[in-house]
């Protein structure tokens, strides 16, 4: 409060200064969430499906983007597939997101038609050492 007549006094506007808390807000909430995500990944006892759901709930399209690549990881592409034609609707996409969204699924697609014909897996390969290569 004492900030807003501060501001009031150095002729900046009421709005001005409430974007400005809120932008605030909204970079300590993104942080807290990075913190718990990671506190959360770090926890060998967490399940995986608790970290989804948590994800879940906070109705953000780059939580879903991560449930969608944890679920392709566990070979759950039906799901995975499933959210991404969900994501357009929810979130409201037009134009150039709607066309990033568009480029993901098409990665997540291909993705999902290598896991289903044995060729993809969810954990890196190495490729093999060829002589005269370091």
């Amino acid at each position: 409060m004492i900030d807003i007549l501060k501001g009031l006094t150095a002729n900046i506007t009421y709005k001005t200064l409430l974007q400005d808390q809120l932008s605030t807000h909204a970079r300590s909430k993104s942080a807290a969430h990075g913190i718990l995500l990671r506190n959360m990944l770090n926890d060998s006892t967490t399940p995986a499906a608790d970290i989804r759901t948590w994800m879940a709930v906070e109705q953000s399209a780059a939580f879903d983007r991560q449930i969608v690549d944890n679920l392709m990881d566990k070979g759950l592409t039906a799901e995975a597939l499933e959210l991404l034609g969900l994501m357009p609707v929810l979130y409201n996409l037009q134009q150039e997101a709607l066309a990033e969204h568009n480029r993901f699924v098409n990665l997540k697609n291909m993705q999902a038609n290598l896991i289903s014909s044995g060729n993809g897996s969810s954990t890196p390969t190495r490729l093999p050492h060829k002589p005269g290569y370091s």
